[in-house]
């Protein structure tokens, strides 16, 4: 079936020539590292080192961490395997995080191994560059068995997510194993409390690694969002799992902590959180920076942002900051009423807050839009020392 692949292979591997060159500085740590164990490594353990450095791109400290479990004396096999992931366009750096996320792929035999998977993705419609990104960014759907698996998982993939290119897309985001036994299983738990399928397909779309949890962890959390008041029929109980899957409880009761310095009781975090689950999906730097924007900066209670969570979610540097400015600088020159909402100019698209908020005051303050642009341009993370925190006397 695959005698043409074969004979190019052979060919292939008759004359490979693969030299990757390395700075003198590489160099010296290759060296040093080599020094290390030569008295108690075997010459093939050295090999495999140099081979992962040199043509693979791994650095020293990578290279020896794979060379524990990785072993070869000669260089036939791993050639033929990097000259067969050339061959669908990999560059040396998808080659370099391919490897290093599993180095045993250079032990396979690419033709019966992994040709099959890669002849399978493009049978389905899969680019030359859509198959690059699903497998650098998931090398061992190399490894995992095309019947019991990864035909089985398209199946289950396409009866949710309907088209080949949504499919793509959330190969692509996977960093785990398929495990089409737990797809099945944690979908069917999903199914049983209620969740409609949009919702599972949103999830199966942008978080699918989710899916190949242990149905321990997985049945567990499920519960604990129903527990927290979700509704399984909307679509933010599927965030609140995925939220409360991608943290510890440790790293949960942290930023916990971090909204308490605001004023924010436990409730209150748990009642922003049923609004938008999101909001403790960011990280305590960013939690810090906002709350300090909105309460020390605008002078609003914390108590607002604990009812519009949203807030949370923008970016600093395109939404928060510049409009901050731009909504300070008319306070401070009578243009706008100080009794207005200072929230709602947030929810709007960047389009229509120039219209509201720049453009309409152009006479009156015609420096507004460069006041604007240059918080953009000129943005820089808050210094989080300097963060206050609410003053609750």
């Amino acid at each position: 079936m695959f005698d043409s692949y074969r004979k190019t292979f052979h060919r292939l591997q008759r004359c490979i020539s693969i030299t990757v060159r390395t700075s003198p500085t590489h160099q010296r740590n290759l060296s040093t590292l080599f020094v290390k164990y030569s008295t108690s490594t075997p010459n093939s353990r050295s090999f495999t080192m140099s081979y992962l450095i040199k043509n693979c791109g791994l650095s020293p400290e990578t290279a020896l961490s794979a060379s524990k479990y990785l072993h070869f004396k000669t260089p036939e096999k791993p050639d033929l395997v990097l000259s067969f992931l050339r061959s669908y366009g990999f560059s040396n750096s998808q080659i370099a995080r391919t490897i290093k996320s599993n180095p045993r792929l250079l032990q396979a035999n690419p033709v019966k191994t992994y040709l099959p998977k890669m002849e399978f993705l493009q049978s389905i419609g899969a680019s030359s560059s859509d198959l690059v990104d699903i497998i650098t960014s998931n090398p061992n759907f190399l490894k995992r068995s095309l019947k019991n698996n990864l035909i089985p998982s398209y199946d289950l993939f396409k009866s949710l997510l309907q088209s080949d290119k949504r499919i793509f897309t959330s190969m692509k985001r996977t960093t785990l194993s398929y495990n089409y036994r737990c797809m099945t299983r944690n979908i069917k738990l999903l199914r049983d409390n209620g969740v409609p399928d949009s919702s599972i397909s949103t999830l199966l779309l942008n978080q699918p690694s989710l899916f190949s949890s242990g149905w321990d962890c997985f049945k567990r959390t499920v519960d604990e969002v129903k527990k927290m008041g979700f509704s399984p029929s909307k679509l933010t109980f599927v965030s609140a799992v995925h939220i409360k899957m991608s943290m510890s409880k440790s790293t949960w009761q942290r930023k916990v902590d971090v909204f308490k310095r605001w004023g924010w009781s436990e409730g209150v975090t748990l009642a922003a959180f049923g609004r938008r689950p999101w909001c403790m999906g960011m990280s305590e730097d960013k939690i810090m920076a906002v709350m300090d924007i909105f309460v020390n900066q605008l002078g609003l209670d914390s108590m607002v942002l604990a009812k519009q969570p949203f807030i949370l979610l923008l970016s600093l540097k395109k939404r928060i900051i510049p409009r901050v400015a731009v909504l300070q600088f008319l306070l401070s020159r009578g243009l706008v009423n100080k009794n207005a909402s200072l929230i709602v100019p947030f929810a709007y698209t960047e389009t229509s807050f120039l219209q509201k908020f720049v453009k309409r005051f152009k006479e009156e303050a015609p420096e507004l839009l460069t006041i604007y642009k240059e918080k953009i341009n000129s943005f820089q993370m808050p210094n989080l020392a300097e963060c206050g925190t609410h003053n609750l006397s």
